[in-house]
């Protein structure tokens, strides 16, 4: 793969006009396909040390749809019966669920990816504001969601664990 990679870089040494590009653009060309495979090449500046290796860095605009992302697909791998899911669905809660219990499960979860931006942003006040925003909102729709639930007397008890699968969440930044 990596030979792959290196031969369409010495491919687009010669521009479609005919000329070579420079000595730096060769050489731009030649390590750009090898980023993320060995570590100090970043030629594209999209790399960032984390530890001991190199992590691909994100804007502002991705953290906060990756985390968008990643509450969707959590809400949508719960179980059809899990309060979150019903609220979603439905607009409905059960009525041995607070929408407090919800409410604080999704301050939780915020709070575990606003630390992530904090330390991923840290350094950018501008980017690390915008990613802020980003969460705020997603958790604030879902915050509105509960607000405007109907507790429905006629659905049984929930029985089952509020945080299951939570991990996958937390973690996931």
């Amino acid at each position: 793969m990596k030979l792959e990679l290196l031969k369409t870089g010495l491919a687009e040494i010669v521009e479609d006009n005919g000329y070579t590009v420079c000595d730096q653009a060769i050489l731009a060309r030649l390590l750009r396909p090898l980023q993320g495979y060995i570590d100090g090449i970043n030629i594209d500046g999209v790399y960032i040390q984390h530890g001991d290796s190199l992590v691909p860095q994100i804007d502002a605009k991705q953290f906060s749809l990756r985390f968008n992302n990643v509450l969707t697909n959590y809400i949508e791998s719960l179980a059809e019966d899990h309060p979150l899911k019903l609220l979603v669905i439905s607009g409905e809660l059960y009525p041995n669920v607070s929408s407090r219990k919800l409410e604080n499960l999704l301050i939780e979860i915020k709070e575990n990816w606003v630390e992530a931006a904090q330390t991923h942003f840290g350094h950018n006040k501008g980017d690390l504001h915008n990613t802020l925003d980003g969460i705020e909102q997603t958790v604030r729709s879902y915050i509105d969601l509960l607000q405007n639930a109907e507790v429905n007397s006629d659905l049984d008890v929930f029985r089952e664990d509020l945080n299951s699968g939570t991990e996958e969440v937390l973690h996931a930044n």
